[in-house]
């Protein structure tokens, strides 16, 4: 039968093994947490950093074609859109046929 200064030397032995064990597990998550953090970090880094770039890219050509495509819009004349002839659209056809026509030996 254990003396009591056996029992206590168990239960601080038993404590103190208690308490390592929740320890490393409290230093296991908090090295998980700062993974996963750095790595969504890293992410939203360069999602940032592309964002950024991709809009500088887009602004400097809007500048550039806008000055560009405003003079020669000032240089062309206004068409009007007017409906082919259905006349012309048969003739059309008859050269492709003829076209075909002349391939085949």
């Amino acid at each position: 039968m254990p003396t009591n200064k056996q029992r206590r030397e168990a239960a601080r032995r038993k404590l103190s093994s208690a308490s390592c064990k929740l320890g490393s597990a409290r230093e296991k998550r908090r090295r998980r947490t700062m993974a996963v953090l750095t790595g969504v970090g890293a992410v939203v880094l360069i999602a940032a950093v592309v964002t950024f770039i991709v809009a500088t890219n887009n602004d400097s050509k809007k500048s550039a074609s806008s000055s560009s495509s405003s003079s020669s819009r000032a240089a062309l004349p206004s068409r009007k859109i007017t409906a082919i002839p259905a006349r012309a659209l048969q003739d059309d056809d008859r050269a492709l046929q003829v076209r075909r026509d002349e391939r085949t030996p």
